[in-house]
């Protein structure tokens, strides 16, 4: 379900829906640093559960590490599908 939220084993991250978690990779894929960070800002503000996870992501953007930031979207995304 896209309103269900993920606990990540691995990093204890609470992750923000399925469809927002896509909608946010789509970004990444796209190399729309600039977007993405726009929205994980929005994120962090809009709800607080969310915001070490909005966090770690708006700190790999401002390196430019879009394979990182890719490869963590995917393996979110993984876990909330699973």
């Amino acid at each position: 379900m896209a309103s269900e939220q993920s606990v990540t084993s691995s990093t204890e991250l609470v992750t923000p829906p399925l469809e927002k978690l896509e909608e946010l990779y789509d970004l990444a894929r796209r190399g729309l640093i600039q977007n993405l960070t726009t929205d994980l800002e929005q994120l962090k503000f809009e709800d607080s559960q969310y915001s070490s996870f909005a966090t770690q992501l708006l700190n790999l953007s401002k390196r430019f590490k879009l394979k990182e930031i890719r490869e963590l979207f995917e393996e979110h995304i993984k876990t909330t599908k699973a």
